[in-house]
């Protein structure tokens, strides 16, 4: 009995290592390793400039983005709700050092837009948009709104305790009733 137990243990543990590695599950083929899908960046360049472009930390291969011109990128990540990419882009103005860096989490398998414009001739702007977007990193507009309102939440409580009716007192008058309290 204790062998035929061991056999059975044995057999067990032997076996499944092959199905966890793909001998068994779906069509033989191995379907038990992760799902994966497509998530893409579409950038866009709304400048006049010839643009450079870089991913992640340097490490990718720049690309160049001609006046009006755009691409798209493509990155493989796990199937799932809360799986994200985040994604770094560097624009640096074609032969300048004028250059700025924005990050975005992208949900996978869905789509986000990049655009990257020139508001001035000395400095260069990249937003993200898309239903794509996970999450978006506070831009310097959100920052504005942030400093205002805490700056403004203080004069709105003092306007608030200035500009109430004012309490109404009584007069002397008032306490001839009371001879208590006539001195």
């Amino acid at each position: 009995m204790r062998s035929m137990a061991l056999a059975v243990l044995f057999f067990a543990l032997v076996v499944s290592p092959a199905w966890a590695i793909g001998g068994g599950g779906k069509g033989g083929g191995g379907g038990g390793g992760p799902q994966y899908t497509t998530t893409t960046l579409k950038v866009v360049n709304n400048s006049e400039n010839a643009v450079v472009c870089n991913t992640g930390d340097n490490s990718g291969t720049p690309f160049t983005l001609e006046p009006q011109g755009s691409t798209e990128l493509s990155f493989l990540t796990l199937k799932g709700s809360k799986n994200t990419t985040s994604v770094t882009l560097t624009a640096t103005i074609e032969g300048t050092a004028i250059s700025d860096t924005e990050t975005a989490s992208i949900k996978a398998g869905n789509k986000a837009t990049a655009t990257i414009t020139c508001p001035t001739s000395s400095s260069i702007s990249i937003a993200f948009s898309g239903g794509g977007l996970a999450k978006v990193v506070l831009n310097r507009d959100a920052n504005v709104a942030l400093a205002s309102t805490g700056s403004l939440l203080p004069l709105l409580w003092l306007g608030f305790l200035l500009g109430r009716q004012p309490k109404r007192r009584k007069d002397v008058d008032d306490n001839a009733g009371y001879p208590s309290q006539v001195m």
